[in-house]
């Protein structure tokens, strides 16, 4: 239990060490990518992060450049991001063309009084508004004492944990960001509740038990 206690606040720190660096290069690129978007080189910041590494100084020399080749890489970013990949435990990868699109996946809703099971990853009962947030850098609809429910967290979530009543997670069990710093912040948490971010509707009245894994559906928006 010592070493489990010691090992996992360090596994922890390890990441948040990691993420602190890193945003700070972001900030930097942030801007170099407003600046660009400013002169008409970039359609969104995003497009910045197609660079490769050795590309770097040459786009900052002549980024007209690489406008079309930026927005290609983006194209097939976003066709990629749109792949849901397999859950793998020893076996092959099948290959990229045989998994499904997102976008083509359906999910059925929530019905009221309905309960979703999973695993109860830090205690206590909360019943409030649903808010389903996919992006960290984008939880603007997010207001106080409200649900975080999302796919899967790490360190870049962790600012909106402060504000979230209780957190449900598709992913995850007990040593899960999201697990360890909802009970760091006392309030409950549900993880591994199945596609939870895609059938419930965001504004919906949930109580989430984070004793015994549940999340209750009480009113759809």
């Amino acid at each position: 239990m010592k070493a489990g206690e010691l090992w996992m606040a360090l596994r922890e720190r390890n990441k948040c060490s990691a993420v602190k660096p890193i945003h700070e290069a972001r900030m930097c690129f942030n801007e170099i990518a407003d600046r660009m978007i400013d002169e008409g080189h970039l359609d969104n910041r995003k497009q910045l992060y197609m660079l490769l590494e050795d590309e770097v100084d040459s786009y900052i020399d002549s980024p007209s450049s690489y406008t079309d080749i930026l927005r290609e890489r983006e194209a097939d970013y976003k066709l990629l991001f749109d792949l849901d990949p397999p859950f793998i435990v020893n076996t092959v990868c099948p290959p990229l063309s045989e998994w499904p699109k997102k976008s083509d996946l359906e999910y059925s809703p929530v019905t009221v009084g309905e309960i979703m099971q999973g695993n109860g990853c830090s205690p206590g009962t909360y019943t409030g508004k649903a808010r389903v947030i996919l992006d960290a850098s984008d939880p603007g609809a997010l207001e106080p004492g409200e649900i975080l429910v999302t796919f899967n967290t790490d360190p870049a979530w962790t600012p909106l944990f402060l504000a979230a009543g209780a957190v449900v997670v598709d992913l995850g069990a007990v040593a899960s960001h999201a697990s360890i710093v909802s009970r760091e912040l006392g309030i409950p948490c549900v993880a591994s509740a199945t596609d939870a971010s895609k059938r419930i509707p965001d504004g919906a009245t949930i109580t989430v038990d984070g004793a015994e894994g549940t999340v209750t559906i009480l009113e759809l928006p």
